[in-house]
């Protein structure tokens, strides 16, 4: 990984995390939990929880674009060791 010199370079650094950490949330973990509730009430609230999710990307999505900066996700567990 390159170093960090600027606040932009920190601020798009860490917007990576967490558009990984809600792309993750949205494509994968939400979903597997979706389906293996049984629960009506619980899967109601967590299908709420993944659209959501999906806008809270879209959001972090724009403010890359806004900001003239590709959209890159970075891996949040990788960026913290």
């Amino acid at each position: 990984m390159s170093q960090i010199t600027t606040p932009r370079e920190l601020f798009l650094h860490e917007l990576g995390d967490i558009l990984y950490v809600e792309r993750k949330l949205a494509e994968e973990v939400l979903p597997k939990l979706i389906s293996e509730l049984q629960d009506e009430e619980f899967t109601t609230a967590l299908e709420n929880h993944l659209e959501q999710t999906r806008v809270h990307v879209s959001n972090v999505e724009q403010v890359f674009e806004q900001l003239g900066a590709s959209a890159k996700a970075g891996s949040a567990s990788a960026s913290r060791a």
